[in-house]
Protein backbone atom coordinates (compact mmCIF):
# COMPACT_ATOMS: atom_id res chain seq x y z
CA UNK A 1 0.00 0.00 0.00
CA UNK A 2 1.06 3.56 -0.50
CA UNK A 3 2.27 5.72 2.32
CA UNK A 4 1.06 9.19 3.20
CA UNK A 5 3.20 11.61 5.16
CA UNK A 6 2.79 11.30 8.91
CA UNK A 7 3.66 13.98 11.44
CA UNK A 8 4.60 13.30 15.05
CA UNK A 9 4.72 16.18 17.49
CA UNK A 10 7.67 16.46 19.85
CA UNK A 11 8.40 19.02 22.53
CA UNK A 12 10.81 20.83 20.24
CA UNK A 13 9.32 20.58 16.74
CA UNK A 14 7.14 18.34 14.56
CA UNK A 15 8.88 15.50 12.73
CA UNK A 16 7.46 14.50 9.35
CA UNK A 17 8.00 10.98 7.97
CA UNK A 18 7.90 10.55 4.19
CA UNK A 19 8.32 7.49 1.98
CA UNK A 20 11.66 6.98 0.28
CA UNK A 21 11.58 8.83 -3.04
CA UNK A 22 14.71 7.23 -4.48
CA UNK A 23 16.90 4.20 -3.95
CA UNK A 24 15.39 0.89 -2.80
CA UNK A 25 11.96 2.26 -1.93
CA UNK A 26 10.45 -1.14 -1.11
CA UNK A 27 12.30 -1.34 2.20
CA UNK A 28 10.69 1.73 3.77
CA UNK A 29 7.64 2.08 1.53
CA UNK A 30 6.36 -1.48 1.91
CA UNK A 31 8.15 -4.01 4.10
CA UNK A 32 8.70 -1.64 7.01
CA UNK A 33 4.94 -1.10 7.16
CA UNK A 34 4.16 -4.80 7.00
CA UNK A 35 6.23 -5.20 10.17
CA UNK A 36 4.44 -2.21 11.70
CA UNK A 37 1.12 -4.04 11.35
CA UNK A 38 1.22 -5.86 14.68
CA UNK A 39 -2.26 -7.34 14.30
CA UNK A 40 -1.23 -9.11 11.10
CA UNK A 41 2.29 -10.08 12.12
CA UNK A 42 1.48 -11.33 15.61
CA UNK A 43 -1.41 -13.44 14.33
CA UNK A 44 0.91 -15.21 11.88
CA UNK A 45 3.56 -15.64 14.58
CA UNK A 46 1.00 -17.30 16.88
CA UNK A 47 -0.12 -19.63 14.12
CA UNK A 48 3.47 -20.64 13.30
CA UNK A 49 4.20 -21.36 16.96
CA UNK A 50 1.07 -23.56 17.13
CA UNK A 51 1.46 -25.43 13.83
CA UNK A 52 5.20 -25.91 13.19
CA UNK A 53 6.61 -28.94 15.00
CA UNK A 54 10.25 -29.72 15.83
CA UNK A 55 11.90 -31.37 12.83
CA UNK A 56 9.53 -29.93 10.22
CA UNK A 57 10.73 -28.67 6.86
CA UNK A 58 9.07 -25.29 6.24
CA UNK A 59 8.79 -23.05 3.19
CA UNK A 60 7.89 -19.35 3.55
CA UNK A 61 6.60 -17.97 0.25
CA UNK A 62 7.00 -14.21 -0.16
CA UNK A 63 9.30 -14.11 2.86
CA UNK A 64 9.95 -10.37 2.58
CA UNK A 65 11.87 -9.23 5.65
CA UNK A 66 12.04 -12.85 6.83
CA UNK A 67 10.08 -12.46 10.06
CA UNK A 68 7.91 -15.54 9.44
CA UNK A 69 10.89 -17.65 8.37
CA UNK A 70 12.70 -16.67 11.58
CA UNK A 71 9.63 -17.65 13.60
CA UNK A 72 9.44 -21.07 11.91
CA UNK A 73 13.08 -21.78 12.72
CA UNK A 74 12.57 -20.72 16.33
CA UNK A 75 9.51 -22.99 16.53
CA UNK A 76 11.77 -25.96 15.88
CA UNK A 77 11.81 -26.36 12.09
CA UNK A 78 14.92 -28.26 11.08
CA UNK A 79 15.08 -26.33 7.80
CA UNK A 80 13.34 -23.31 6.32
CA UNK A 81 13.20 -22.28 2.66
CA UNK A 82 12.59 -18.51 2.49
CA UNK A 83 11.40 -17.64 -1.03
CA UNK A 84 10.89 -14.20 -2.59
CA UNK A 85 11.43 -12.80 -6.08
CA UNK A 86 12.29 -9.36 -4.67
CA UNK A 87 15.83 -8.38 -3.53
CA UNK A 88 14.36 -7.86 -0.05
CA UNK A 89 15.26 -11.54 0.46
CA UNK A 90 18.93 -10.47 0.58
CA UNK A 91 18.09 -8.13 3.44
CA UNK A 92 16.37 -11.01 5.25
CA UNK A 93 19.48 -13.17 4.80
CA UNK A 94 21.70 -10.46 6.25
CA UNK A 95 19.36 -9.97 9.21
CA UNK A 96 19.44 -13.72 9.86
CA UNK A 97 23.25 -13.73 9.86
CA UNK A 98 23.37 -10.73 12.18
CA UNK A 99 21.04 -12.49 14.64
CA UNK A 100 22.70 -15.90 14.49
CA UNK A 101 19.62 -17.55 12.94
CA UNK A 102 20.83 -20.53 10.91
CA UNK A 103 19.05 -23.33 9.05
CA UNK A 104 17.35 -20.99 6.55
CA UNK A 105 17.99 -21.16 2.81
CA UNK A 106 17.12 -17.85 1.13
CA UNK A 107 15.85 -18.25 -2.44
CA UNK A 108 15.52 -15.23 -4.74
CA UNK A 109 13.13 -16.69 -7.32
CA UNK A 110 9.59 -16.52 -8.59
CA UNK A 111 7.29 -18.99 -6.88
CA UNK A 112 6.83 -20.94 -10.11
CA UNK A 113 10.59 -21.52 -10.31
CA UNK A 114 11.18 -22.35 -6.64
CA UNK A 115 12.07 -25.98 -5.93
CA UNK A 116 13.04 -26.76 -2.31
CA UNK A 117 15.33 -29.76 -2.14
CA UNK A 118 13.00 -31.71 0.17
CA UNK A 119 9.28 -32.29 0.75
CA UNK A 120 7.76 -29.46 2.77
CA UNK A 121 5.81 -30.22 5.95
CA UNK A 122 4.45 -26.69 6.47
CA UNK A 123 3.96 -24.10 3.74
CA UNK A 124 3.66 -20.58 5.16
CA UNK A 125 2.74 -17.40 3.31
CA UNK A 126 1.18 -14.08 4.14
CA UNK A 127 -0.45 -14.34 0.74
CA UNK A 128 -3.28 -11.82 0.98
CA UNK A 129 -3.90 -8.70 -1.07
CA UNK A 130 -6.85 -6.29 -1.04
CA UNK A 131 -10.04 -8.29 -0.33
CA UNK A 132 -7.61 -11.19 0.18
CA UNK A 133 -7.65 -12.27 -3.47
CA UNK A 134 -6.25 -9.06 -5.00
CA UNK A 135 -2.91 -9.69 -6.70
CA UNK A 136 -1.28 -13.03 -7.53
CA UNK A 137 -0.10 -14.38 -4.18
CA UNK A 138 -2.87 -16.89 -3.39
CA UNK A 139 -2.57 -18.44 -6.85
CA UNK A 140 1.21 -18.68 -6.43
CA UNK A 141 0.73 -20.24 -2.99
CA UNK A 142 -1.62 -22.99 -4.19
CA UNK A 143 0.57 -23.75 -7.21
CA UNK A 144 3.64 -24.14 -5.00
CA UNK A 145 1.63 -26.18 -2.48
CA UNK A 146 0.67 -28.70 -5.14
CA UNK A 147 4.32 -29.15 -6.10
CA UNK A 148 6.20 -29.23 -2.80
CA UNK A 149 3.89 -30.06 0.12
CA UNK A 150 4.47 -33.51 1.61
CA UNK A 151 1.52 -35.88 2.15
CA UNK A 152 -0.19 -34.78 5.34
CA UNK A 153 1.52 -31.40 5.15
CA UNK A 154 -0.08 -28.27 6.61
CA UNK A 155 -0.57 -24.75 5.33
CA UNK A 156 -0.56 -21.38 7.08
CA UNK A 157 -3.14 -19.99 6.33
CA UNK A 158 -5.61 -22.89 6.20
CA UNK A 159 -8.55 -21.08 4.61
CA UNK A 160 -9.92 -17.61 3.95
CA UNK A 161 -13.53 -16.43 3.73
CA UNK A 162 -14.52 -13.32 1.78
CA UNK A 163 -17.38 -11.30 3.28
CA UNK A 164 -19.47 -8.45 1.84
CA UNK A 165 -22.20 -6.07 2.99
CA UNK A 166 -24.04 -3.11 1.45
CA UNK A 167 -22.69 0.15 2.78
CA UNK A 168 -23.87 3.72 3.31
CA UNK A 169 -20.84 6.00 3.39
CA UNK A 170 -21.53 9.58 2.37
CA UNK A 171 -17.91 10.69 2.82
CA UNK A 172 -16.64 7.98 0.49
CA UNK A 173 -19.41 8.80 -1.99
CA UNK A 174 -18.30 12.43 -2.01
CA UNK A 175 -14.72 11.36 -2.63
CA UNK A 176 -15.62 8.95 -5.42
CA UNK A 177 -17.91 11.62 -6.91
CA UNK A 178 -15.29 14.35 -6.95
CA UNK A 179 -15.34 14.55 -10.76
CA UNK A 180 -19.15 14.60 -10.99
CA UNK A 181 -19.32 18.31 -10.23
CA UNK A 182 -18.58 20.89 -12.90
CA UNK A 183 -15.50 22.85 -11.77
CA UNK A 184 -13.50 25.66 -13.34
CA UNK A 185 -16.24 25.77 -15.99
CA UNK A 186 -15.26 22.26 -17.14
CA UNK A 187 -17.39 19.10 -17.39
CA UNK A 188 -15.33 16.27 -15.77
CA UNK A 189 -17.78 13.45 -16.45
CA UNK A 190 -15.24 11.44 -18.49
CA UNK A 191 -12.98 11.27 -15.43
CA UNK A 192 -15.99 10.55 -13.21
CA UNK A 193 -16.85 7.48 -15.27
CA UNK A 194 -13.39 6.08 -14.55
CA UNK A 195 -13.53 6.95 -10.84
CA UNK A 196 -16.74 5.00 -10.21
CA UNK A 197 -15.13 1.86 -11.64
CA UNK A 198 -12.35 1.77 -9.06
CA UNK A 199 -12.30 -0.39 -5.94
CA UNK A 200 -11.36 1.72 -2.92
CA UNK A 201 -9.18 0.60 -0.02
CA UNK A 202 -10.37 2.36 3.14
CA UNK A 203 -11.80 1.95 6.64
CA UNK A 204 -15.54 1.37 6.98
CA UNK A 205 -17.35 2.04 10.25
CA UNK A 206 -19.66 -0.77 11.45
CA UNK A 207 -22.54 1.71 11.62
CA UNK A 208 -22.17 2.31 7.86
CA UNK A 209 -23.28 -1.23 7.02
CA UNK A 210 -26.82 -1.61 5.71
CA UNK A 211 -26.88 -5.35 6.48
CA UNK A 212 -24.84 -7.94 8.29
CA UNK A 213 -21.77 -9.23 6.53
CA UNK A 214 -22.53 -12.23 4.32
CA UNK A 215 -19.90 -14.77 3.20
CA UNK A 216 -19.26 -14.51 -0.53
CA UNK A 217 -16.81 -17.40 -0.92
CA UNK A 218 -14.35 -19.53 1.04
CA UNK A 219 -11.00 -20.69 -0.35
CA UNK A 220 -9.46 -23.73 1.34
CA UNK A 221 -5.75 -23.05 1.01
CA UNK A 222 -4.89 -26.63 1.90
CA UNK A 223 -6.91 -28.31 -0.86
CA UNK A 224 -8.52 -25.91 -3.36
CA UNK A 225 -6.86 -25.52 -6.74
CA UNK A 226 -7.31 -21.75 -6.75
CA UNK A 227 -5.57 -20.25 -9.77
CA UNK A 228 -6.41 -16.59 -9.41
CA UNK A 229 -10.06 -16.33 -10.51
CA UNK A 230 -13.22 -16.01 -8.45
CA UNK A 231 -16.84 -15.80 -9.65
CA UNK A 232 -19.46 -15.73 -6.89
CA UNK A 233 -23.07 -14.54 -6.57
CA UNK A 234 -24.99 -14.02 -3.33
CA UNK A 235 -28.34 -12.64 -2.17
CA UNK A 236 -28.50 -9.99 0.57
CA UNK A 237 -31.31 -8.23 2.40
CA UNK A 238 -30.92 -4.81 4.01
CA UNK A 239 -31.57 -4.58 7.74
CA UNK A 240 -32.23 -0.84 7.78
CA UNK A 241 -33.21 2.01 5.49
CA UNK A 242 -30.64 4.32 3.96
CA UNK A 243 -28.75 5.17 0.80
CA UNK A 244 -26.66 2.35 -0.61
CA UNK A 245 -23.38 3.72 -1.97
CA UNK A 246 -21.75 0.37 -2.69
CA UNK A 247 -20.49 -2.78 -1.03
CA UNK A 248 -17.86 -3.19 1.65
CA UNK A 249 -15.62 -6.24 1.45
CA UNK A 250 -13.31 -7.85 3.98
CA UNK A 251 -11.95 -11.28 4.86
CA UNK A 252 -11.59 -13.69 7.76
CA UNK A 253 -8.53 -15.97 7.64
CA UNK A 254 -8.14 -19.15 9.64
CA UNK A 255 -4.37 -19.23 9.94
CA UNK A 256 -3.97 -22.53 11.79
CA UNK A 257 -3.62 -23.68 15.38
CA UNK A 258 -6.91 -22.00 16.25
CA UNK A 259 -5.66 -18.53 15.23
CA UNK A 260 -8.13 -16.38 13.27
CA UNK A 261 -7.40 -13.02 11.65
CA UNK A 262 -10.39 -10.82 10.75
CA UNK A 263 -10.26 -7.57 8.78
CA UNK A 264 -13.95 -6.79 9.42
CA UNK A 265 -15.18 -3.26 10.16
CA UNK A 266 -14.71 -2.55 13.84
CA UNK A 267 -11.84 -5.01 14.24
CA UNK A 268 -8.32 -3.70 14.92
CA UNK A 269 -7.14 -2.14 11.67
CA UNK A 270 -4.66 -3.96 9.44
CA UNK A 271 -2.77 -3.02 6.29
CA UNK A 272 -5.65 -4.48 4.28
CA UNK A 273 -8.33 -2.29 5.93
CA UNK A 274 -11.56 -2.92 3.95
CA UNK A 275 -12.42 -2.43 0.30
CA UNK A 276 -15.48 -0.71 -1.15
CA UNK A 277 -17.00 -1.58 -4.52
CA UNK A 278 -18.93 1.63 -5.31
CA UNK A 279 -22.23 1.89 -7.12
CA UNK A 280 -22.45 4.22 -10.15
CA UNK A 281 -25.02 6.22 -8.18
CA UNK A 282 -26.54 6.00 -4.70
CA UNK A 283 -29.70 3.88 -4.43
CA UNK A 284 -32.31 4.52 -1.74
CA UNK A 285 -33.22 1.35 0.16
CA UNK A 286 -35.70 0.45 2.86
CA UNK A 287 -35.43 -2.22 5.50
CA UNK A 288 -35.82 -5.58 3.79
CA UNK A 289 -34.70 -4.47 0.31
CA UNK A 290 -33.40 -7.50 -1.62
CA UNK A 291 -29.98 -7.27 -3.25
CA UNK A 292 -28.27 -9.60 -5.69
CA UNK A 293 -24.51 -9.18 -6.01
CA UNK A 294 -22.00 -10.89 -8.29
CA UNK A 295 -18.29 -10.29 -7.78
CA UNK A 296 -15.66 -11.61 -10.15
CA UNK A 297 -11.99 -11.26 -9.32
CA UNK A 298 -8.93 -12.04 -11.41
CA UNK A 299 -5.57 -10.75 -10.21
CA UNK A 300 -5.88 -7.00 -9.77
CA UNK A 301 -9.16 -6.78 -11.69
CA UNK A 302 -12.63 -6.90 -10.15
CA UNK A 303 -16.08 -6.88 -11.78
CA UNK A 304 -19.21 -6.30 -9.68
CA UNK A 305 -22.79 -6.30 -10.88
CA UNK A 306 -26.32 -7.14 -9.81
CA UNK A 307 -29.40 -5.33 -8.60
CA UNK A 308 -30.40 -3.34 -5.52
CA UNK A 309 -34.15 -3.78 -5.38
CA UNK A 310 -35.28 -3.09 -8.96
CA UNK A 311 -32.19 -1.05 -9.89
CA UNK A 312 -29.51 -2.93 -11.84
CA UNK A 313 -25.85 -1.94 -11.84
CA UNK A 314 -22.58 -3.08 -13.42
CA UNK A 315 -19.03 -1.86 -12.84
CA UNK A 316 -15.51 -3.10 -13.48
CA UNK A 317 -11.97 -1.98 -12.74
CA UNK A 318 -11.31 -2.73 -16.41
CA UNK A 319 -13.11 0.57 -17.07
CA UNK A 320 -11.09 2.52 -14.48
CA UNK A 321 -8.06 3.17 -16.70
CA UNK A 322 -7.72 5.89 -19.36
CA UNK A 323 -7.25 3.07 -21.89
CA UNK A 324 -10.98 2.38 -21.47
CA UNK A 325 -11.95 5.77 -22.92
CA UNK A 326 -14.19 6.48 -24.76
CA UNK A 327 -15.88 3.23 -23.71
CA UNK A 328 -19.52 3.54 -22.68
CA UNK A 329 -19.55 3.07 -18.90
CA UNK A 330 -22.27 3.88 -16.38
CA UNK A 331 -22.48 7.53 -15.31
CA UNK A 332 -23.44 8.44 -11.75
CA UNK A 333 -25.45 11.27 -10.25
CA UNK A 334 -23.75 14.40 -8.98
CA UNK A 335 -22.15 14.53 -5.55
CA UNK A 336 -20.02 17.11 -3.83
CA UNK A 337 -16.26 17.12 -3.48
CA UNK A 338 -15.12 15.43 -0.27
CA UNK A 339 -12.03 15.23 1.88
CA UNK A 340 -11.73 11.45 2.42
CA UNK A 341 -8.84 10.06 0.39
CA UNK A 342 -8.84 6.25 0.41
CA UNK A 343 -6.49 4.45 -1.96
CA UNK A 344 -7.75 2.31 -4.80
CA UNK A 345 -7.40 -1.41 -4.26
CA UNK A 346 -5.56 -1.69 -7.58
CA UNK A 347 -2.92 0.77 -6.35
CA UNK A 348 -2.61 -1.15 -3.10
CA UNK A 349 -2.17 -4.42 -4.99
CA UNK A 350 0.57 -2.93 -7.15
CA UNK A 351 2.45 -1.87 -4.03
CA UNK A 352 1.92 -5.27 -2.48
CA UNK A 353 2.99 -7.50 -5.36
CA UNK A 354 4.49 -6.51 -8.69
CA UNK A 355 3.97 -9.87 -10.28
CA UNK A 356 4.43 -13.22 -8.63
CA UNK A 357 6.38 -13.59 -5.36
Amino acid sequence: MGLMARTRSTRSHPVTFLPMAAGYASLMGHHRHLLDDRVRTRAFLRAIAAVVAPGDAVADLGTGSGVLAFAARRAGARSVWAIDHDPIVRVAAEVARANGIDGITFVEQLAKDAAPAEPIDVLVSECFGPFAIGGSMIAAFTELRDRVLAPGGRTIPERVTLVVAPVEDAALARYVGAFATRRYDVDWSAAHALATNNVFNTLVAPRALLARGTPLATIDLGTDRYRGSLDATIALTTTRAGRCHGFAGWFVAELGGGVTLSTAPGKPATIWRQVVFPLPRAIVVGKGTPIELTIRGHGEHFDWSGAVGATAFTSSTRYSHPAALPSAVPRAASSRVGEVRPRTAAAAARKRSSGEP
